[in-house]
């Protein structure tokens, strides 16, 4: 169609038993993304039409014309499990253009160090396969946060990476095994240990929330903030005050008003 942005899926594939990579060929109105850009996606379910938004996990240099977001079922999320489960090959889904600052610069990057856990590796697996697609990779460590290593998004592809490219390192942690789980837990020793020069590294975290308020307290700690780049899946709750009061909420576009 010429009127909306759609997309076909020809091709699902399961990357761990609650998570899903979906090859998508969008139509004419499409425009090439940057690696580590997301895009929103409609979703038809039960009925009703959801809208919901998945960083693109290829990188741009594709030659098929098409695309990949990588779902991980979340608890409670009925989108994504429908995602998960149900979506198959041949489905038409509508989709907007690619969006997003979380990618890297123009200029080469110097020794970009990746820090990612659970879905979070979608937009840094686009960057780092953009970047040897270009010939143009780096110096890169890579550290991803699994429960256990068939836990790993795109696991197969990360450690085929780090095979066969030299100056790509990666380093898979597994939170849940082991005598002492709470031993692979993000830390600044970790990261002396892993790749001894990360503060000169500009870093790259996707994750959960609480992953990415260690990371910032770590480079807040050293010193080198200025080097963090975070993107967010979900926005960080603010805790209530016990003794908070409610007041008059007014919607703006509506014009209703209700007590809150």
């Amino acid at each position: 169609t010429t009127h909306k942005l759609q997309a076909r899926v020809v091709k699902v594939w399961d990357e761990t038993k609650d998570a899903r990579t979906l090859t998508l060929r969008p139509g004419l109105n499409w425009r090439g993304h940057r690696a580590g850009q997301h895009v929103r996606v409609g979703i038809p379910a039960d009925g009703k039409h959801y809208t919901r938004t998945y960083t693109i996990s290829s990188p741009p240099e594709r030659e098929d014309d098409c695309f990949t977001i990588t779902v991980k079922a979340i608890d409670k999320g009925t989108i994504s499990h429908h995602i998960v489960r149900n979506i198959k090959v041949g489905d038409y889904l509508p989709i907007g253009l690619p969006q997003g600052d979380f990618y890297l610069p123009d200029a080469q990057p110097i020794q970009p160090l990746f820090i990612t856990a659970g879905s979070g590796i979608t937009p840094a697996f686009s960057m780092i396969n953009s970047l040897i697609a270009q010939g143009r990779l780096p110096d890169t460590h890579h550290i991803h946060y699994a429960p256990h290593e068939f836990d790993v998004v795109l696991g197969k592809e990360l450690k085929a990476m780090d095979r066969y490219n030299d100056r790509y390192h990666l380093h898979l942690i597994y939170s849940r095994e082991g005598e002492d789980p709470s031993r692979n837990r993000f830390s600044a020793a970790q990261l002396d240990a892993l790749c001894p020069d990360w503060k000169d590294r500009d870093v790259y975290a996707c994750g959960p929330p609480s992953l990415l308020e260690a990371i910032e307290q770590c480079m807040t700690e050293a010193g080198c903030i200025r080097r963090l780049h975070v993107e967010r899946f979900r926005a960080p709750f603010t805790e209530v005050p016990a003794d908070a009061v409610g007041g008059r909420v007014r919607f703006a576009q509506s014009d209703v008003e209700t007590d809150g």
